[in-house]
């Protein structure tokens, strides 16, 4: 018994399901780009829904789950003393009212996490189309089971709270970054471990809630408060992919310049001293070095020398930035290990130019090649139009050809009134 629903029927599915008295599971095979969520297994008991869960859960995965879940790390001993009394060796029921009955957790314990689940992932997948398959057996049944309207305003109160931090947190997909200045930030050390741990500048905000199994809502409402502390700072995915350039220089002047120039085709990350600049190194995929030779405590060039002898860095590019321009002053910075030797004030487009070249970044197309490029594509003509036939009329004529066959609402419920009957 199976069926399919669109992107934005889901509620109309469980509606149907609660107005059928609907009990056993509905396995859903859902339409998403994280594979993560594709799949989601409903668990019902007279039209209420008593979980939603990513798949049907088991003995040792529901075990795992609680012990995880309820941070209980003495479970182990007992489940293997409880599963010798179980009359059915495989009944998960059985074995968690054994071990409620040993007073290791409660049946309100065991429903609130099993609740919680359930509100994340429906979360996650409510706008989601895919393809159901409905069954009749249910491997674990909770006392508590919850209606379809109960559901939406908890979702609603959740969506109220998402409202809150989204000027901070428009989105799961940003990227958090540790602020340079975390070093001399009065901070909690546990906040201080946890961004040590989870923040490298990969990791989503997504990422870090699967890898923790938290509540993505908890997750963003931290890093909101994060970042309203200067603690961390967020780029995009698309903004990720651009490499990362720091600059150490102790002018805030020549910081917002550098951030100026480069700006258009890669991150720029500014450290005002040396011991901020190797934290940034430490913590970020750093591509390129700007390092300043005259800085207070310890000059750029020693600041050079400490670097290459860290083997993950041998190879970092660095271009040394300076007001002297003389033949020993560009010999000692070639002895310390830098690259290039920059003299201030430069041009814009010198240094544009030199860190395209040591990242291997083709250089921006010119007016000429630009127009050449648009003459050549206004040349080309579509086979369609020489024949009398507009691109958009050969395409709708396409879509109609290939358009899938809908399916209403009405027909859906027809089709799940008749797998429950």
């Amino acid at each position: 018994m199976q069926g399919k629903f669109h992107n934005q029927q889901l509620l109309a599915l469980l509606k149907k399901l609660e107005s059928v008295a609907f009990s056993g599971t509905v396995n859903l095979d859902l339409e998403i780009k994280d594979q993560n969520l594709s799949k989601c297994i409903l668990a019902w008991r007279n039209g209420s829904l008593m979980y939603a869960v990513p798949c049907l859960p088991d003995i040792h995965a529901i075990i795992d789950f609680l012990e995880h879940k309820l941070h209980r790390q003495w479970i182990a001993p007992a489940v293997v003393f409880a599963s010798r009394q179980l009359k059915d060796e495989h009944s998960t029921q059985e074995l968690i009212e054994r071990l409620i009955a040993m007073e290791l957790f409660t049946w309100g314990e065991i429903e609130a996490v099993f609740y919680a689940q359930t509100i994340v992932r429906l979360e996650q997948i409510w706008e989601c189309g895919g393809s159901f398959q409905i069954e009749k057996n249910v491997n674990l049944e909770l006392r508590s089971a919850w209606k379809v309207g109960d559901l939406l305003l908890e979702l609603a109160h959740r969506k109220d709270r998402w409202a809150a931090i989204k000027p901070v947190i428009p989105s799961l997909k940003l990227i958090p970054m540790i602020a340079t200045a975390t070093e001399s930030s009065p901070m909690p050390h546990s906040v201080k471990k946890h961004l040590v741990e989870w923040v490298d500048g990969k990791r989503s905000l997504c990422d870090i809630s699967q890898g923790l199994d938290k509540d993505p809502l908890q997750i963003a409402q931290f890093y909101a408060k994060w970042s309203k502390e200067k603690w961390v700072n967020f780029i995009s995915e698309e903004t990720n992919a651009m490499p990362l350039i720091l600059a150490i220089d102790d002018s805030a002047v020549v910081q917002q310049m550098i951030q100026r120039t480069l700006s258009s085709f890669c991150r720029v990350a500014v450290a005002s001293n040396a011991v901020d600049g190797l934290s940034v190194m430490y913590h970020q995929p750093v591509k390129l070095l700007l390092l300043d030779v005259m800085m207070p405590e310890i000059d750029g060039l020693e600041v050079c020398r400490t670097i290459r002898r860290m083997p993950q860095f041998s190879n970092l590019p660095i271009i040394m930035l300076t007001g002297k321009d003389g033949f020993f002053d560009k010999m000692k910075g070639k002895m310390a290990g830098s690259n290039e030797y920059i003299t201030k004030p430069f041009e814009a487009s010198s240094l544009k130019q030199l860190v395209r070249q040591y990242l291997n970044l083709p250089m921006p197309m010119t007016d000429s090649n630009a127009e050449a490029i648009s003459e050549t594509k206004t040349q080309a003509r579509s086979p369609a139009r020489s024949a009398g036939q507009t691109v958009d009329q050969l395409l709708g004529n396409r879509a109609t050809a290939c358009k899938p066959k809908d399916t209403s609402d009405d027909q859906m419920a027809t089709s799940i009134q008749y797998q429950c009957s």
